[in-house]
């Protein structure tokens, strides 16, 4: 009674179906190849954003000390010719 049952739940697949599947496979493997690039690259952003950061922290202190320098020459030389 079992495999009566069981062979006549069986279906058939046909050659488009059987297309769809294939395609759809293709298309699931592509996704989650792009998701993964994705993160990735999410990845690269954020460290290269992180970067941007560290230099413009470097790159505000290193002219607030050529400022400083600038300063420091100017008022030794106001004070040499005066």
């Amino acid at each position: 009674m079992m495999a009566q049952e069981h062979e006549s739940q069986e279906q058939e697949v046909t050659a488009q179906d059987q297309g769809h599947i294939n395609e759809f496979s293709r298309l699931n493997v592509k996704y989650h190849e792009l998701e993964e690039d994705l993160r990735g690259k999410e990845e690269v952003l954020v460290n290269l954003q992180d970067s941007s950061n560290e230099v413009r922290e470097e790159a505000a202190a290193v002219l607030t000390n050529i400022l400083l320098l600038a300063k420091i020459c100017c008022f030794y030389a106001v004070s040499y010719f005066f």
